[in-house]
């Protein structure tokens, strides 16, 4: 099965018709093509889109970048909504009479992780705010 969000992280850019005739030779110093390739991996890009997508983008944010922001977000809503359903779970076995105390306030730890004040959904959001995607 395709991991979801997959679609929106790819290394390289996409075919176009005709094929890409320009092309530029680049030369670096060790630091600078270390510098490049740890940038690239933490993007998931090859060098050569990093290049062009950072010198091309006019807002100062890669589309790599902003597509891992919206994959990140949509880890945490997959996190959230197994949470969700976590507590769903504890909620019914609560109503039966088997509060599981310990299991209720890990999930509320965790909720709270995750969509409280502060916490991962809320870093997500800022993320994404800082990279101007929605707005």
């Amino acid at each position: 099965m395709r991991e979801p969000g997959r679609e929106l992280s790819r290394e390289r850019r996409a075919n176009v018709p005709g094929g890409r005739p320009g092309r530029h030779k680049v030369t670096t110093s060790p630091e600078e093509e270390a510098q490049l390739l740890l940038l690239a991996g933490e993007l998931r890009v090859t060098v050569p889109r990093l290049l062009v997508e950072s010198t091309l983008s006019r807002d100062g944010v890669l589309p790599a970048e902003r597509k891992q922001l919206m994959v990140d977000l949509f880890a945490v809503r997959r996190q959230l909504s197994g949470v969700a359903t976590n507590l769903n779970q504890l909620a019914r076995r609560a109503n039966v009479g088997e509060l599981p105390v310990v299991e209720v306030r890990e999930e509320l730890r965790h909720l709270r992780e995750v969509a409280g004040p502060g916490g991962r959904i809320d870093q997500a959001l800022e993320a994404l705010a800082a990279a101007g995607v929605g707005g």
